[in-house]
């Protein structure tokens, strides 16, 4: 760990530096994992939000900015019942596909009844060499 670094919960680093030791993302950047743990730790009641702030080298008002963000994001999740966007997208895409099949199949069980078959269950007019007339 690097000097005026500060060791965040689980004994990891708030803010990040590489196996070469070369730090990444801007100065006072700290970690999503890091912001993670100390949210959970403060709605579970398990720390204040001086006390994170203080192992983790930030405001307590930066604690409760997580915080809040992440309470908003929840109530996203739960209106979304936790689906993705691309689920939303997908499960739209796949409605409008059956009901597209199901038109065509109408659409195929009509031809079929108006179309007289053949004997071998192809319409005459399908058949090889006889000219419907």
């Amino acid at each position: 760990m690097q000097e005026g670094e500060v060791k965040g919960h689980l004994g990891e680093s708030a803010r990040g530096a590489g196996e070469d030791g070369a730090r990444w993302g801007r100065p006072g950047r700290v970690a999503a994992e890091v912001k993670r743990d100390a949210v959970l730790e403060l709605i579970a009641g398990k720390a204040t939000a001086e006390q994170l702030a203080r192992r983790i080298g930030v405001l307590p008002e930066t604690v409760e900015a997580w915080r809040q963000e992440a309470v908003e994001a929840l109530a996203v999740v739960f209106r979304n019942s936790g689906k993705t966007p691309r689920e939303r997208e997908l499960e739209r895409e796949n409605k409008e596909l059956r009901e597209a099949l199901a038109r065509q199949s109408i659409k195929v069980a009509l031809y079929e009844k108006k179309v007289p078959h053949a004997p071998g269950g192809a319409p005459r007019s399908m058949k090889m060499g006889t000219r419907s007339e």
